[in-house]
């Protein structure tokens, strides 16, 4: 009984470390670039730490993808304001400002938490000598269309409960300005 107890353990500890794929999101065949009407915002993960832990991302209550271990998810944004959320045991916030035809660079990180990996997101600034060696070794992936609306609905009252509490100000946040892009 107690070898089965260790093995279990093991496999959750590899989980852990290793990472998983997920079911909501798929290599993407393409990379966003910004243009003259939009920025691109890019939610990295570089680190395999907490791998089976995925972090949703959203702009207020707009669906952004599920970010995982070794990959990173583009966000075509309009010009202007936004509040980017991530969840794990929190939430973990960023209040924007985008300028059209920028890239913006966001770190989410998992942390460790009581029950769970805790997520914080940090931006990038453009001179982070990390960066340039991150986008070459992460790969995009993007939500698989058909899984977005499952994924949605089962979390959105969280998502709008979490947005009041950015917005009103009750929740502490990171800021992004429209400088920090390039």
């Amino acid at each position: 009984m107690q070898s089965k107890m260790k093995i279990s353990l093991l496999f959750v500890v590899v989980l852990l470390v290793t990472g998983c794929s997920s079911p909501f999101m798929k290599p993407a065949d393409f990379t966003l670039k910004p243009d003259g009407n939009h920025a691109v915002v890019n939610f990295l993960r570089p680190s395999s730490f907490g791998g089976a832990i995925m972090f949703g991302i959203w702009d207020r209550t707009e669906f952004v993808g599920v970010v995982t271990a070794k990959n990173y998810v583009q966000y075509k944004a309009k010009p202007g304001n936004h509040f980017f959320m991530a969840r794990a045991e929190n939430w973990s916030g960023i209040k924007a400002d985008v300028r059209a035809g920028k890239n913006y660079y966001i770190l989410v990180e998992p942390r460790m938490g009581a029950w769970k990996a805790r997520v914080n997101m940090s931006v990038l600034q453009p001179s982070d000598p990390r960066l340039a060696k991150w986008m070459q070794k992460l790969k995009p992936i993007t939500p698989i269309p058909e899984k977005r609306d499952g994924y949605v609905a089962e979390r959105i009252d969280h998502v709008k409960k979490a947005t009041k509490n950015f917005e009103s100000g009750s929740v502490p946040h990171s800021v992004m300005k429209a400088s920090d892009g390039r």
